[in-house]
């Protein structure tokens, strides 16, 4: 069994296990159940925030100060049973709100942010409207109105349950909710254009307790009414992912039934699906395992991020992280990067810096904490900085003002971030010469990410 020395220093720690280090920096501590971990720029002032739920009543919200610390806010205080929540922009004022469910007190709301992150609840539906028991929804454009609609799970004031549309009006109100199907026991709903022809459709599991379960696919007709036949209708679903597996540009998904058995279904461009196992030690040991889609290594295929819990000889939940690395052909290897941890809530895997390893964040129950995971390993993959007959030349290195990038191929886009991973410098560009004003940067290390017409490759420089 693998373990780690974890070194605590303010707040801070390292630890190195399976040939891989990272560093630790708490982001949040003392919140109860940071489920719906979701990370995303809510300020609009180029720095990746997080927003998660604090226990099942509060949505929290963690502003990244810019200098790897983060600001702790209560967003939202709802009811008692918060389930699920996303953030988009519902009346295209340039903010972004909140949609949130409430299980419990069948509630279903839209959170509208004032451009200082203050928000004012607007119900969507409660118990006393048309739906009730929202569990779960996804946002999405889906008639081509240029609004975000919403379609949700949740039962029709006439007792039915289903999937419903609900057509955004352009000020964030809602018209009756159009029923697309009545079907029990859905339990979650994704959305993305699977078919090719740009409008955005739907994929839906079931779990149903006395009642079949499968998988469903709603192809939208082109104005929000969809077209609703199974994908497979012999196992009991309990989660959904989206992600392009093969790189051919179609969207395919990854399943997971009430078995612990995943498997990614692979799109045909036409919306027709072939299911192939994904194999792992957990399957049928009732130990969760959430499995995050994300290419490590940016080498044009997608891996798998997870965690899982074990139980152990106390019966104690016990978590391991990993990864499964993806060979290219949808081959996967397992790689542990550590075991026998307190409960996880959530994840996000991310590459901080551009260099091509793999940095997460993970949302602890135990811990009712937060911490980012900053990968110390240096694993140049193949298509990053490791082209030695590309002839990118970056001069002055160090440099006081006047950076020259000089290059075989075409410069289409540059970006310059600091280690904490803020955006300092971003220009299109299409030519193999371009001079970078850096006199107003701080002085420092920075990373250059140049993108060309055959690679994509990450520099360090220095601004004196």
């Amino acid at each position: 069994m693998k373990h780690f020395l974890l070194f605590a220093l303010l707040g801070m720690g390292m630890f190195d296990v399976s040939a891989q280090s990272f560093e630790t920096t708490t982001v949040a501590s003392g919140v109860s159940d940071p489920l719906n971990i979701t990370r995303i720029d809510l300020d609009k002032d180029g720095d990746q925030d997080i927003l998660s739920f604090g226990g099942d009543v509060n949505i929290e919200f963690f502003s990244n100060n810019g200098d790897g610390t983060y600001t702790q806010k209560t967003l939202y205080n709802g009811p008692r049973g918060l389930s699920y929540f996303e953030v988009a922009d519902m009346d295209n004022d340039t903010e972004l709100d909140i949609v949130a469910c409430d299980i419990l007190d069948e509630k279903f709301v839209f959170l509208k942010n004032d451009g200082n992150e203050n928000f004012t609840e607007n119900i969507i539906s409660n118990h006393v409207d048309v739906l009730n028991n929202p569990i779960n929804f996804t946002i999405a454009n889906f008639d081509t109105d240029d609004y975000k609609d919403i379609v949700v799970c949740a039962s029709h004031a006439n007792d039915t349950y289903g999937l419903f549309f609900l057509k955004n009006n352009g000020d964030g109100t809602f018209a009756t909710p159009d029923e697309i199907e009545e079907d029990d026991f859905i339990n979650k709903v994704v959305s993305t254009d699977i078919d090719g022809d740009n409008d955005i459709d739907i994929i839906i599991s079931k779990n149903g307790m006395f009642t079949n379960g499968g998988l469903y696919k709603g192809i939208n007709n082109g104005s929000g009414s969809f077209t609703y036949t199974a994908i497979t209708t012999s196992e009991k679903f309990d989660d959904i992912k989206l992600f392009n597996m093969d790189g051919d540009n179609d969207m395919d998904f990854i399943a997971r039934t009430n078995t612990n058995h995943w498997a990614w279904y692979e799109n045909d461009g036409s919306a027709n699906f072939t299911k192939n196992e994904i194999s792992h030690p957990y399957a049928e040991s009732n130990d969760l395992v959430e499995f995050y889609p994300f290419n490590i290594g940016n080498d044009n295929d997608m891996d798998l991020f997870f965690f899982s819990s074990i139980k152990g000889d106390t019966n104690m939940d016990k978590f391991d992280v990993g990864y499964y690395e993806n060979d290219g052909d949808q081959n996967f290897t397992i790689h542990l990067l550590f075991e026998d941890q307190p409960e996880f809530a959530g994840a996000i895997p991310l590459d901080f810096n551009d260099d091509g390893d793999l940095d997460f964040f993970l949302a602890s129950e135990d811990n009712s904490s937060i911490v980012f995971y900053k990968n110390l390993t240096f694993d140049t993959p193949t298509n990053i900085d490791s082209h030695e007959n590309s002839n990118i030349k970056l001069f002055p290195n160090p440099v006081t003002d006047i950076l020259m990038v000089e290059c075989d191929e075409n410069v289409h886009s540059i970006e310059i971030s600091n280690l904490s991973g803020r955006v300092v410098y971003r220009k299109e560009n299409k030519s193999q010469n371009m001079q970078v004003e850096l006199s107003d940067l701080p002085s420092g290390v920075y990373n250059l990410v140049l993108v060309m017409d055959q690679q994509r490759v990450v520099k360090r420089i220095v601004k004196k």
